[in-house]
């Protein structure tokens, strides 16, 4: 199967140090893919650069067969509509209400506004929000239910890729399990490929397809959850599994490792790990 994405010696310098070095990346349509690693690696830059919010300063983007390291003018805002963007802070329009901040892309790129508003309710309703709250503001709601007019917005263009950049990073801690459920639902139902830079690894291992893991600038490692997981050989891979197996030996869970990685195996229809 061909890749959708495949990124090729991906660099991104500031005051000469690289954030994103050489980076070698390929996803598949349908795949969900999360990226994970220590605060100021590089993950938000990778993301950034793929759809050119950042600009590298080397490498190859190829989509769907298109260079995006060429493009420039209208050839790179439409590749920008097909590609959706989770932010970390929302970075939703206070003025506006939740309907209009999840339909403003689609006007803006020429969608007749009753059409967009019926595709932005559309989309509200896939992040199990419903009418109540399509004329509030955003100032209205908690910062799980921004965060779902987030996903909303990112979904209603119907993209082919989604980015998402630590969307529970900034929530109350409260909030993040019903925006992972969200995450969740798309990872098994949506067509689009997913690329999602998140601290949650419990959602990775039952949603991921493939776990990455970055280290200052570099993917380091690759693969399958709970394999990478179970028996890491990158530094960084085996503080994350030393880090989720003390997290569930002081609660007491003797279990909750396993029974996690055999969710993550039932997904791709695999046996459970032994650990």
């Amino acid at each position: 199967m061909r890749n959708m994405l495949q990124v090729c010696g991906l660099t991104k310098t500031y005051n000469g140090r690289p954030a994103v070095d050489n980076v070698d990346l390929a996803i598949q349509r349908g795949e969900t893919v999360v990226l994970m690693g220590p605060s100021g690696c590089g993950k938000s830059t990778l993301l950034r650069c793929l759809n050119r919010l950042t600009e590298p300063d080397c490498g190859e983007i190829w989509f769907e067969g298109q260079a995006v390291h060429r493009m420039a003018g209208a050839e790179l805002l439409a590749y920008r509509r097909r590609v959706g963007f989770v932010f970390q802070h929302f970075n939703l329009i206070q003025r506006l209400s939740v309907v209009d901040n999840v339909a403003l892309g689609l006007v803006i790129a020429g969608e007749e506004r009753e059409s967009a508003l019926a595709k932005a309710e559309a989309a509200l309703a896939r992040v199990g929000l419903g009418p109540t709250v399509y004329r509030r503001r955003p100032v209205e709601l908690s910062g799980g239910q921004r965060q779902r007019v987030g996903i909303a917005r990112a979904l209603a263009g119907e993209p082919d890729l989604m980015l998402w950049d630590e969307p529970t990073a900034s929530l109350d801690p409260m909030l993040v399990e019903e925006v992972l459920e969200v995450m969740e639902d798309l990872a098994r139902t949506a067509r689009a490929g997913m690329l999602i830079v998140t601290h949650e690894m419990s959602f990775a291992v039952k949603a991921a397809d493939r776990l990455l893991f970055m280290d200052q600038g570099k993917l380091v490692e690759e693969g399958r959850p709970e394999e990478v997981l179970a028996s890491p050989r990158s530094a960084v891979g085996q503080r994350y599994r030393k880090l989720w197996q003390k997290r569930y030996s002081l609660a007491g869970h003797n279990q909750g490792w396993r029974r996690i990685l055999g969710a993550g195996a039932e997904k791709g229809g695999r046996s459970p790990v032994a650990l």
